[in-house]
């Protein structure tokens, strides 16, 4: 009897296990252009925004999380100079890969200047230099 009983608790946690193997969510984040972004960030969140699994995209742009037990969960997808995505209420279910893809849009920045002056020093502060700095306003001046 306790054979029969430890077999068919073997069997069901080997079938449990099968099933959350093929379980999965997967897909390619390009950006509004069509190219694949590589080494961007996806995270796996649950329904609270509680990180479960992160990844980074592949060379194609390509991201999967395998072995996802079935629920709903939030996708968010980060990288630089993109605005960061989330996807809600992703439904994945049992012995199956959700295939999501994502495209990425383009974070405009502000175009401002940065404007960087120099003004050269009226005394050396250096002790070994001989001689004495003048401005060059000092130096048009003269003449």
């Amino acid at each position: 009897m306790k054979k029969y009983l430890f077999t068919a608790v073997l069997l069901c946690s080997c079938t449990l296990a099968f099933n959350q193997a093929l379980s999965g969510l997967s897909g390619v984040v390009t950006d509004d252009a069509g190219e694949a972004l590589i080494g961007a960030t996806v995270e796996l969140m649950g329904e609270n925004y509680v990180i479960f699994k992160d990844t980074i995209t592949d060379l194609d742009g390509n991201y999967a999380f395998k072995m996802v037990e079935p629920g709903m969960y939030n996708l968010e997808i980060s990288y630089t100079g993109y605005q960061t995505t989330r996807v809600g209420k992703v439904d994945v279910k049992a012995n199956k890969v959700h295939q999501l893809d994502v495209v990425l849009k383009t974070q405009h920045m502000g175009c401002g200047f940065v404007h960087q002056f120099y003004h050269p020093p009226l005394i050396d502060m250096h002790p070994g230099n001989t001689g004495i700095i003048y401005p060059a306003n000092f130096l048009r001046n003269m003449y």
